[in-house]
């Protein structure tokens, strides 16, 4: 799914027309689990930690008895930058994190 799809948040946004992923979110969930951007693994999936990381870190989890629904699963970055480079897009996430200071 387009970012730009997902309402006015994203329309400022520099990476608009990029693949956005959305969170998974348990609103009774202890912990979180917070990683940096989507990779195609979960752009595909439309879903976060989905690649062989996350399925290394979901294996871990269950080793310890947290199963992934008890968690919420968030990227700091919903988007996909293109061939994964942040570099462009670091001064609007920088203004997205002043405002949640």
């Amino acid at each position: 799914m387009k970012a730009e799809q997902c309402g006015a948040m994203c329309s400022k946004c520099p990476m608009k027309e990029m693949e956005y992923v959305p969170s998974e979110i348990n609103l009774h969930a202890e912990s979180i689990v917070i990683g940096n951007y989507p990779t195609d693994h979960e752009v595909r999936a439309e879903r976060p930690f989905v690649g062989p990381a996350g399925n290394e870190l979901v294996g871990i989890m269950r080793s310890i008895g947290w199963d992934r629904g008890q968690l919420d699963w968030v990227q700091v970055v919903a988007c996909k930058p293109p061939e994964n480079d942040m570099k462009k897009y670091l001064a609007q996430l920088r203004k997205q994190n002043r405002k949640i200071d």
